[in-house]
């Protein structure tokens, strides 16, 4: 009984709050961090999602900047001649000489080739092209914004509503454990009291066998019928009995192999990250920069007290975090 109480209060109380294997090398959180952390999560959701929706294509802000950039193209393109989008400058020559009385020639002038067009390059056409290429960033991010408001929504709606779930078993695993933990302490001050029951039980079966058994044997050899009664009143009582006995061993069958293989399940489990990892997929490994100092086994392994040899119960050693204390039983 004391090593099955102080076992399953561990358990409780590592699922309630968490813990780490026997090695140190992984941990799991408990229901208290994984209902804190979604709660971390829906609230860093909704602040993501505001920001988000500020950078899609409905938002009033990007509207502007999707104006801008657009009044931006086509005014640079207007560049070489302010009058047709993608028009070249009109070619500029040069008399020569240019300080003669008279000219013999004209030279074409190069500036209209290196300030470009939209369309041919040079200057305004590589502006363009910078500019139409910062348009287009903005409306793939102004796209993307759109749809992760659209999926943060629905996911918002489902972190939500498994934050309310986990919640709501987190209070019923706490509540669990505390009625859990009264009933072992009220179990454990009964302990002389159920003994004493449980060989009353016996001596009352074993006395009203006996009993029964005199009768018969009165009526069988002493000839004395009216002792039949005492065969049907401990017929009686027996059966009354053998039906409380019958529900006791149902239960503890019930009861026995499930604390027994979880047990089993816990200690193998907890006993290094390898099998850890084999049984329980929610694990993160710890490093040394978050766990700097190891845990050794003396520092954070409550014991509970070992069985009597006579006992099929298994006694298992489970951690626990080294602030915890546990009642001794």
């Amino acid at each position: 009984m004391t090593s099955v109480s102080c076992a399953s209060s561990i358990i409780l109380d590592d699922m309630l709050n968490g813990n780490v294997t026997q090695d140190g090398s992984s941990f799991f959180v408990g229901l208290y961090q994984l209902n804190q952390q979604l709660g971390f999560l829906k609230s860093n959701l909704t602040t993501i999602n505001s920001t988000m929706a500020n950078l899609q294509s409905s938002s009033a802000n990007m509207t502007a900047v999707s104006t801008a950039a657009t009044n931006a193209l086509t005014n640079i393109a207007k560049i070489p001649n302010n009058v047709n989008a993608g028009g070249n400058m009109t070619a500029i020559t040069y008399n020569t000489p240019f300080n003669a009385a008279s000219t013999t020639g004209t030279i074409t002038s190069t500036f209209p080739s290196v300030l470009g067009s939209s369309t041919t390059g040079g200057i305004v056409g590589s502006l363009y092209t910078t500019t139409t290429a910062v348009n287009n960033a903005i409306s793939a991010i102004a796209t993307a914004a759109g749809n992760f408001v659209a999926q943060a929504t629905t996911f918002s709606t489902s972190v939500a509503a498994l934050q309310t779930t986990i919640s709501n078993f987190t209070s019923f695993m706490s509540s669990a454990d505390s009625s859990f933990g009264n009933s072992l302490a009220t179990a454990n001050s009964n302990t002389n009291y159920v003994l004493l029951g449980v060989k009353v039980l016996y001596g009352l079966a074993i006395g009203l066998s006996s009993l029964m058994l005199l009768g018969a044997l009165l009526v069988a050899f002493c000839d004395k019928t009216g002792c039949r009664h005492l065969v049907y009143v401990s017929c009686f009582f027996l059966f009354f009995l053998g039906v409380l006995g019958f529900a006791l061993s149902t239960l503890f069958s019930v009861v026995v192999p499930a604390v027994y293989f979880g047990c089993e399940f816990m200690s193998f489990s907890l006993s290094s990250s390898a099998n850890f990892n084999s049984t329980i997929t929610s694990t993160q490994p710890t490093s040394a920069a978050s766990s700097p100092t190891p845990l050794s086994a003396a520092t954070f392994q409550p014991v509970c007290p070992p069985l009597p040899a006579t006992s099929s119960l298994l006694s298992v050693e489970l951690p626990s975090a080294p602030s915890r204390t546990f009642p001794t039983h």
